[in-house]
């Protein structure tokens, strides 16, 4: 009775945290989705029904929106699937419980859900539209249906994942390997093991030597960001975790061969997570179980000094809370901002659809959806066209309004969308570059100020 009470309370408290970014958002006046990352997967669901593109995550949304509106279902999918997510989980661990190791006790059990309650990772995806709440949902099925022995279904459901995320397959294809061989005869046997290790250590290599995000991890600008919640990654790990995590596995570490295989299969899932935030799920939920035990050994051990122990473990629990409580407010705070959102509606009933609308890069999913309108610059031109890209961005510091006139007439550019982070991570300095034009050349006219956001017309 009183695990089904901490059960039903965990389970209210993910419902809670989970509600709190959308419902704070629509409280502040927002009435669409949020994150960036949420508006390029809306920009690519067209693509699903091209069976050169198929994905199917897409695909089960364009199906929906047959049914619901897609603001509805951009915010009711992912808080599905979440809970979902929570209710699997527990039972993976009761079948791990009772599988493979019995002595997992109630006080790990009930740390682990916590854990899992207040991952970043996990409330991000029950949130923000993103594939990820799908494929947590779909590897959560496999394990757990793996674990009652379905092989069949799994093995179907590990299938569904290749139509989906190509890194997500390759994960879940690894875990279905390694988890029959571990259950199989032949983990009594040295010989398998060789035949595996050889290709797998040839494989996480060449991952190495071909794929630039390992030394990527290393550069401020680009890894580090990505791989730890407090420092602004949704799909990273929290410093807690990551701590109790090492504790945990020093403290559950076996010797025995028996155990070399899933610490094998651990270790292929960290390399990948270089290369995949699919990856970064995975490890979340598995560093989960090995945190739950570094934590019951820090409250059971015997401590010298029983002050230094209040200390850790308060450190610990203010650990959860900050993380917690950072990926609330920065979910909350996420762009589109109201001011953009407002201008951008108003762009959409106001304005010319035959022309396009020149703002930063990061803008332009927010100006195809919400405005749809054609944004001049796309973020993805800095990859696919550099040439593009830098004529455009040009723009932003050129004073000759030749120059600048030229490329707006030759592109159908007649709008422009000022706002505070282009002022930051484009115009430091004020009145300089294009801003200089807007505000001293009759070519521009101001349409309308939304607080931190301006909106600006181009008259030739």
């Amino acid at each position: 009775m009183k695990d089904k009470k901490w059960l039903l309370a965990l389970f209210f408290v993910f419902v809670i945290l989970i509600l709190i970014p959308p419902r704070l958002r629509n409280i502040q006046g927002h009435t669409h989705t949020f994150t960036y990352e949420s508006y390029i997967h809306l920009n690519n669901i067209p693509s699903a029904i091209n069976i050169n593109n198929f994905n199917l995550f897409h695909f089960i949304i364009i199906v929906l929106e047959k049914a619901f509106t897609l603001n509805f279902i951009t915010q009711a999918l992912p808080l599905l699937f979440g809970l979902l997510s929570f209710v699997l989980f527990y039972f993976i661990v009761l079948e791990i419980k009772s599988k493979i190791n019995p002595k997992i006790n109630r006080n790990e059990l009930f740390l682990g859900m916590l854990f899992f309650t207040v991952s970043p990772f996990i409330i991000f995806i029950s949130t923000a539209f993103t594939p990820y709440s799908f494929i947590m949902v779909i590897s959560l099925s496999v394990v757990l249906l793996a674990l009652k022995n379905r092989l069949i279904e799994s093995s179907v459901l590990v299938a569904l994942l290749a139509f989906t995320e190509i890194f997500s397959f390759v994960i879940m294809l690894l875990f279905f390997s390694f988890y029959l061989l571990y259950m199989s005869e032949y983990r009594k046997s040295k010989s398998w093991l060789f035949l595996i290790i050889f290709p797998f250590t040839a494989f996480l290599l060449g991952l190495l030597v071909f794929n630039n995000n390992i030394l990527n991890f290393f550069d401020p600008n680009i890894g580090i960001a990505n791989y730890f919640s407090e420092i602004g990654s949704y799909t990273g790990f929290p410093v807690f975790l990551v701590i109790l995590f090492i504790l945990g596995i020093s403290v559950n570490w076996k010797r025995s061969f028996y155990f070399v295989l899933p610490h094998l299969a651990f270790f292929a899932l960290l390399v990948i997570s270089f290369f995949s935030p699919s990856a970064r799920l995975f490890c979340n939920l598995v560093m989960v179980f090995y945190a739950s035990s570094g934590m019951i050994y820090l409250i059971e051990r015997y401590w010298d000094f029983s002050l230094l122990k209040d200390f850790v473990i308060s450190i610990i629990i203010f650990s959860i809370v900050f993380s917690t409580v950072f990926t609330l407010s920065s979910l909350t705070t996420e762009e589109p901002s109201i001011d953009m959102e407002k201008a951008l509606l108003y762009l959409k009933k106001h304005s010319d659809p035959d022309y396009k609308v020149l703002s930063r890069p990061q803008n332009d999913m927010f100006i195809k959806h919400i405005a749809e309108r054609e944004p001049a610059l796309y973020y993805e031109y800095k990859h696919t066209k550099p040439k593009k890209y830098e004529e455009f961005y040009s723009l932003f510091d050129s004073q000759n309004i030749q120059t600048t006139s030229r490329i707006f007439d030759e592109n159908d550019i007649k709008y422009i969308i000022i706002d505070e982070k282009s002022r930051e991570e484009i115009w430091p300095r004020p009145l300089k570059g294009l801003l200089f034009l807007l505000h001293y050349n009759e070519k521009f006219i101001k349409i309308r100020d939304f607080n931190e956001v301006e909106l600006w017309e181009y008259n030739p």
